[in-house]
This record gives C-alpha cells, sequence and structure tokens, in this order.
C-alpha cells in the first residue's frame, strides 16, 4: 500500500506552489468562517509547508538559470525520452486511426492525446529538463493504474515500460546540479504538498459528510469551491498547453513568467535571493 493515499485517492491536478499556496489561504478563509478548528489547523500546516517550498522553488529558478541543459548524462536520457514520448503518440495516433470514431476506445485514446498531447510532441519534448520529468511522472502515475490487457490494447505496453524505466534515471541526472542544491529536494517537496492538499480533500468530506444536512452541503461546497476552481483553470489550460502547472502570484492567482520574481505573502524574501546566488 502507497503511503501516498491522498495523492492515491483524490484525482486532482497537481498544483504549482504559488497555486496551492493561493487556494489554502482562500480554503482557510473559509474553514475558519465555518469554525471548523481541526481543519483549520490541517490547513495552517499544509500552508506552512508550501511557504517552505516556494524557497526552495525560489532557488531552483536562480539554479537553474546557471546550469547548462547538456550537464551530465541527463541529455543523453532525454533524447532516449523524447523519442519513446514521439513512438507513444505515434502508436496512439495509428490505433486511433483504426478504430470506428464512436467507440469506447477511441474515446479513451483522444482522451489521453488531449492530456498529454494537446501540442503534438513537442509540448514535452522541448520543454525544460524538470517540466519535462514532471509531465512523465504524472503519465507513469496513469499508466500504473492501467492493466497489461488495458495497454495491450492501446499498443503502448512497450512505451509504458521505457518511461517507467528512464524516468527515475533523469531524475538521479537531474539531482547532479552541483553548488549542493539538489532537484531532488525540491521534488520531493513538490509532491509533499500535492498529497496533503489531497489529504485535505478527505478531511473536507469527513467533516461534512452528512449529506442529509443542509448545512454539512452547503458547507462542502463552499470548502471545495477554491480547490475545484482552480483544477478547472489548470485543466482548461493544459488543453491549450501541455505542462506542469505554471507559478502563480499567490495573492492575485496571475500567471507569472519564468523570469519573474517568487513573490510570497509577506513580499520577496531578499536574504534567501541573496544567498541563493551562491548556490
Amino acid at each position: 500500500m502507497t503511503e501516498k493515499l491522498g495523492t492515491t485517492l483524490t484525482k486532482i491536478s497537481r498544483f504549482s506552489n504559488g497555486r496551492r499556496l493561493l487556494v489554502l489561504n482562500a480554503l482557510l478563509g473559509v474553514a475558519t468562517e465555518l469554525g471548523i478548528v481541526d481543519l483549520a489547523t490541517a490547513i495552517e500546516e499544509a500552508r506552512d509547508n508550501e511557504r517552505a517550498t516556494r524557497k526552495l522553488e525560489r532557488m531552483w529558478r536562480l539554479v537553474r538559470k546557471k546550469q547548462s541543459k547538456g550537464r551530465g548524462k541527463a541529455r543523453e536520457i532525454d533524447i532516449q525520452l523524447d523519442r519513446i514520448i514521439s513512438a507513444m503518440f505515434g502508436a496512439l495516433s495509428s490505433r486511433l486511426a483504426a478504430l470506428d470514431p464512436s467507440s469506447e476506445l477511441a474515446g479513451k485514446i483522444r482522451a489521453l492525446i488531449d492530456t498529454y498531447y494537446p501540442e503534438g510532441v513537442a509540448g514535452i519534448t522541448e520543454a525544460e529538463y524538470d517540466d519535462a520529468l514532471a509531465i512523465i511522472e504524472e503519465m507513469n502515475e496513469d499508466f500504473a493504474t492501467y492493466s497489461e490487457e488495458q495497454l495491450k490494447e492501446l499498443s503502448i505496453e512497450y512505451h509504458v515500460a521505457e518511461l517507467a524505466r528512464l524516468a527515475p534515471l533523469f531524475q538521479v541526472e537531474l539531482n547532479k546540479t552541483g553548488g549542493g542544491f539538489r532537484f531532488k529536494t525540491l521534488y520531493e517537496a513538490r509532491l509533499e504538498g500535492h498529497e496533503r492538499l489531497c489529504e485535505l480533500i478527505g478531511g473536507i468530506l469527513f467533516f461534512t459528510r452528512d449529506r442529509n444536512n443542509a448545512a454539512h452541503v452547503a458547507n462542502r461546497a463552499a470548502l471545495l469551491a477554491p480547490i475545484l476552481a482552480a483544477d478547472e483553470r489548470v485543466k482548461a489550460r493544459r488543453k491549450r498547453k501541455n505542462g506542469p502547472d505554471v507559478e502563480v502570484d499567490p495573492n492575485t492567482g496571475e500567471e507569472l513568467l519564468d523570469d519573474d520574481e517568487l513573490v510570497d505573502e509577506e513580499g520577496i524574501d531578499q536574504d534567501l535571493d541573496d544567498a541563493a546566488e551562491n548556490v
């Protein structure tokens, strides 16, 4: 049994750190107003974790600017992954072309292509290394729920096995950043943030579990609203452009560019940025 039960049982998009902060702050306001003390405490703990992750995100941006994209064996593995990603897209497209468009299988294949290939293969193969890894890890999580028979039906059993084999090797190479900062530290913090949000969803469902109680029904809707709104925004964006969720201003939700500074609720932590310049 996996330790990440929230992630396993909750099908919610992975939000960027800033978007999770935005959601958690909204969620905390609702939980506090409703007087659900235990839930509010759990939200505050999740927010503290996200604030710590924010510092890692800021440091990683500075480190990544100094890195060569060809470092270590990452480039070699990236080329292999690009080939597998491209071959999988070709296999899915060929399988779809041979099917009745109205069939259930055709619908499943279109859904996979819409989810992971809205821009064709370029959305993954031209992404930054860590962004590509994030996309591939999501694919691996999804395909881990498929049976061998389902993968054979889709004609992608080989591709899925190769993605599962290469992703951990790719992550090892990304950890070799030098200067004392390891991508693995940030990667694990991102996963922890997603898990905590998923666990909070479980908490919301528990504290509003009486579906025959009008107050519970209303409270559940109010608590889930900021999460579902963010999820819809991420899903809509992904239909236009594949890739992990973009960073946002945690105060306004405004999407940030790669070169924008990562502000938090208290403003820029200048001391940390100065220290990160030496990483």
